[in-house]
């Protein structure tokens, strides 16, 4: 499991995703987003007040990420995370139960409470207790939040985390590969980093 984060304002704000591997090698990208009708543009403000439904939006890594690195520019960063198989299983299963419970009852996004990150927040601690911060509000910051309770291995130190995290790099040329392959997308932006436990 992977914890991805896209910072497109500044360095303490950064859009969570969440990734899932699977034993023949397939990834599933969890993002919870706002629900925009067609004639709605993103409003951080707007967020405060029930402007936007809230949607988790499951998604190949390619489609997800590669919009996010690659066609917005935004700066996208994957960090392996350290959790019990259980854990991540009764995770991935919390986002799809959250999902079917926003199709039968729709919920607003709100942007201090209810937000993409606010809400894998409440459903580790759903799953087990984790200690309350306010880097979960200032998502940019996660990294040190993850490394601190050893959610994000100390074999190397933040700093480093931060280099051999950034995808950019790995994947600014991924439109001119003979291979554009989701498998291969997946594989290049986890190129130099340990594989998650």
């Amino acid at each position: 499991m992977d914890l991805i984060l896209s910072y497109w304002a500044g360095n303490q704000i950064a859009h969570t995703l969440m990734s899932f591997g699977f034993s023949d090698g397939q990834k599933v990208s969890f993002s919870i987003e706002i629900r925009k009708e067609a004639d709605e543009q993103f409003s951080s403000i707007g967020g405060f007040f029930r402007k936007y439904e809230l949607a988790i939006v499951p998604a190949d890594e390619k489609d997800i990420i590669y919009t996010r690195s690659n066609i917005r520019n935004e700066r996208v960063y994957i960090y392996p995370i350290t959790m019990s198989k259980q854990n991540m299983q009764e995770l991935f299963l919390s986002y799809l139960q959250q999902g079917q419970a926003l199709n039968q009852h729709p919920r607003w996004y709100n942007t201090l409470l209810s937000n993409c990150t606010t809400i894998i927040f409440d459903m580790m601690n759903n799953i087990e207790p984790v200690p309350v911060d306010y880097r979960v509000l200032l998502s940019g910051l996660l990294p040190s939040y993850l490394y601190d309770e050893d959610v994000l291995s100390h074999q190397y130190s933040l700093a480093q985390w931060r280099n051999m995290a950034h995808i950019n790099p790995k994947v600014q040329n991924f439109n001119t590969l003979e291979d554009q392959s989701s498998r291969h997308y997946s594989q290049l932006i986890r190129s130099g980093l340990p594989q998650s436990k």
